[in-house]
């Protein structure tokens, strides 16, 4: 995940409390990592997109919006189906 304003809108719209949605947004701003091999460490460097290894809301960040892209998907066919159906 990015600090993608479009998907905290998103968070916000499904009716995410403000203060959770702002949690999202905290543990995504400002990410950095390192590589760690063989004893070595790199230097630290941002991270601007992917979600936290381990993060345990990682995989409601893919989710949330799949949810709500298949939701828009499946209305917006039965529409459609009942527009071009026979009366």
């Amino acid at each position: 995940m990015t600090n993608d304003n479009n998907y905290l809108q998103l968070l916000l719209s499904i009716g995410l409390p403000h203060r959770i949605v702002e949690l999202f947004k905290a543990l995504y701003t400002d990410t950095v990592s390192c590589v760690r091999a063989d004893g070595w460490e790199s230097e630290w460097f941002p991270v601007n997109s992917g979600v936290c290894q381990g993060c345990v809301v990682a995989p409601d960040t893919f989710l949330v919006p799949m949810d709500w892209l298949l939701e828009r998907t499946v209305t917006e066919a039965r529409q459609l189906v009942k527009q071009s159906s026979p009366t």
